[in-house]
């Protein structure tokens, strides 16, 4: 599968952010049951300021009125002076998850208030299990637990999400937040089983949400190898709520990331998407990619064209319109698309400048197809497209010295056109950067992924690719390496990184 498509397509996996519908919580603290006097409470925390009562009233009255940052000063400074007093703690959580969710409301991660939050009532407990309400500390400690794996925090996040289901049982959300974050953490065998528990407290009252479970679920079966009760759960889901992304994100990228992918299973969930999402620039990127994979010139055009559309700034975008260009061998709509792309996204200018001369150095396909899509432009005979090819792939090598990628296309570039010496110093230059460099370099990103299987999988095949190519080009006797799956001839096996420095 081509490389950029891997990476574009990939973005698939990650499902919408999860509700989990917990709402901001009325915290009312143990204090003497009528309405606070907070004056009295000051003198009274003025001359004794270990009075916990006082405190809390004070705490609870700051909250009242959403001085939250009062209420945390006070709750801070009441756990330093009485570490072990549970009702201090209590409070100390109320103040900051009250002042985590308005900051969520609006826009701020709020990261530092809700874990405050949540690590507060956690030291509440310890000290007296009936410190704070189970429903109200599990709220908490959901509500972190789904900040975390929302920043694909995933193994931090399942200590928090474990503890908001065993709290309240009867949120059956916080089982499936579990079974998100243990899924992250490709742990998929103890996603499936608490999604299977949270499939049996849910009352489908909501089937949005019940779509989201039995879509999370199917995608855990899936990657388990589970392939009939994964695609069982998807289709469970699709009848649940057909208008709901979740299962048609899932089996689409269930079906792309496949060794070997299928394209032709992934497009149809991926074209229902696209009716359900209009404006959703990345599903129209996803099918152009195919469609251009497919040789459907004319959908990949108009695909990508639509993305455009929707978000004029997007550089994948942008690429997918050059990249259709280099399949056709439309260098005048290349050259201009490809600019675009990389104005938009400098980073990658290396990965788009190489990706474009691999794409150059194939056959050109039916070039007249979809030329009202390119916008019509100068076609070229495979021996242009060659010359093409070296003029990008030198661009690549100058965007990022290190991208070995970029120096293997360049020698295969310089070999299509007899250009012996050149292309042997390219090939040796890019065998050097394979094996010596770490899988997890910045130039191998995006180049692994559907179908090419692991980043050192990917690692050693490039090796070997450069090493056949140089012996092409200079006879067998000339390999660059001892023996394939070794690094350099010095007889260490690269899957133990013996010669890729970190």
């Amino acid at each position: 599968m081509r490389h950029s498509m891997c990476r574009s397509l990939l973005g698939l996996t990650c499902f919408a952010i999860l509700v989990l519908g917990i709402a901001c919580v009325s915290f009312a603290q143990p204090g003497r049951g009528a309405a606070i006097d907070v004056q009295s409470d000051a003198e009274i925390l003025g001359q004794n300021p270990k009075n916990v009562t006082a405190r809390v009233e004070l705490i609870q009255a700051d909250i009242n009125s959403a001085n939250y940052a009062q209420a945390e000063s006070l709750a801070d400074e009441g756990v330093k002076l009485l570490p072990n007093e549970a009702r201090l703690w209590s409070a100390r959580g109320a103040a900051y998850y009250n002042d985590g969710l308005t900051k969520r409301s609006s826009g701020s991660p709020a990261t530092e208030e809700l874990r405050m939050a949540a690590d507060s009532y956690d030291q509440a407990l310890k000290l007296d299990p009936n410190a704070a309400p189970g429903n109200v500390v599990a709220a908490a400690f959901a509500q972190y637990g789904l900040l975390l794996w929302q920043n694909q925090q995933y193994r931090q996040c399942i200590p928090y999400a474990e503890k908001a289901a065993n709290m309240y049982a009867k949120a059956w959300q916080y089982r499936m937040l579990k079974g998100d974050c243990e899924s992250g953490a490709e742990n998929f065998k103890a996603a499936v089983g608490d999604y299977q528990i949270a499939e049996q407290g849910d009352d489908k009252s909501q089937p949005a949400l019940s779509s989201r479970l039995l879509a999370a679920l199917g995608n855990a079966q899936l990657r388990m190898g589970d392939e009939t009760g994964g695609l069982q759960s998807m289709k469970s889901a699709e009848q649940l709520a057909p208008s709901v992304p979740y299962p048609y994100q899932a089996v689409a990228s269930y079906y792309i990331t496949k060794n070997p992918p299928n394209l032709n299973a992934a497009l149809d969930p991926l074209l229902h998407l696209a009716q359900l999402q209009p404006d959703n620039a990345q599903v129209q990127i996803n099918i152009g990619d195919i469609s251009l994979r497919q040789g459907n010139l004319a959908q990949s055009g108009a695909a990508f064209a639509k993305a455009i559309q929707i978000d004029p700034h997007n550089p994948d975008a942008q690429f997918g319109l050059a990249e259709l260009a280099a399949t056709q061998g439309d260098i005048t709509s290349l050259d201009r698309e490809l600019q675009k792309a990389v104005a938009l996204n400098p980073t990658d200018a290396s990965f788009y400048n190489a990706t474009i001369a691999e794409m150059l150095l194939a056959p050109a396909i039916n070039p007249q197809s979809a030329h009202a899509y390119a916008g019509g432009g100068n076609y070229v005979g495979q021996s242009q497209r060659d010359a093409y090819a070296q003029k990008y792939a030198e661009a690549a090598t100058k965007a990022d010295p290190n991208d070995g990628a970029a120096w293997y296309q360049l020698g295969v570039a310089y070999a299509q056109q007899l250009k012996r010496d050149l292309a042997s110093a390219a090939l040796r230059k890019a065998f050097k950067i394979f094996t010596s460099k770490s899988c997890v370099a910045v130039h191998f990103v995006g180049r692994t992924g559907s179908g090419s299987g692991s980043c050192l999988d990917y690692q050693r095949t490039m090796m070997i690719q450069t090493d056949q190519a140089y012996m092409q080009l200079n006879g067998k006797d000339a390999t660059l390496m001892a023996s394939q799956g070794k690094g350099g001839g010095t007889g260490k096996d690269i899957t133990t990184n013996g010669d890729m420095p970190h």
